[in-house]
């Protein structure tokens, strides 16, 4: 399952390499389906591979999920909740339809959830430690 939290970018490691078939170049078309019957339409957007060429075994790609969208460089919104990522490669680096995609090449469960929230609170226990000794006679 991938896991993109609010208000971050969110590195998204997925082997996708070796499913792609057509040759290169690759872009590779992002599409997530909201799995609520009466939500918002599906979201498509094109996300750049960040992986070093050295290292071929994953796709890393920098998700950034907040107030704003650029489709074309990975920069989404999304309500939270539980999605469907569907992955298309293509040689289009442009296309944001998924049905003029070259092939459909991944698809697993992803879950939005909001961004932690840290509070900074000190405990301080109010303990009472009593000793008890043996009466020696």
């Amino acid at each position: 399952m991938v896991t993109i939290i609010k208000g971050t970018e969110n590195a998204v490691d997925l082997t996708l390499n070796d499913k792609v078939t057509i040759s290169a170049p690759v872009y590779f078309l992002f599409r997530l389906i909201r799995d609520v019957a009466f939500s918002a339409p599906s979201q498509t957007f094109l996300c750049t591979d960040e992986t070093d060429r050295q290292i071929e075994r994953y796709n890393r790609f920098l998700i950034t999920e907040g107030d704003i969208e650029d489709l074309n460089n990975g920069i989404i919104a999304l309500a939270s909740g539980q999605y469907t990522l569907e992955v298309y490669a293509q040689h289009s680096s442009t296309n944001l339809d998924y049905t003029l995609a070259d092939e459909k090449i991944f698809s697993d469960l992803c879950q939005v959830i909001p961004s932690a929230t840290v509070i900074n609170e000190t405990y301080t226990p109010n303990i009472s430690v009593t000793v008890y000794s043996p009466n020696r006679a």
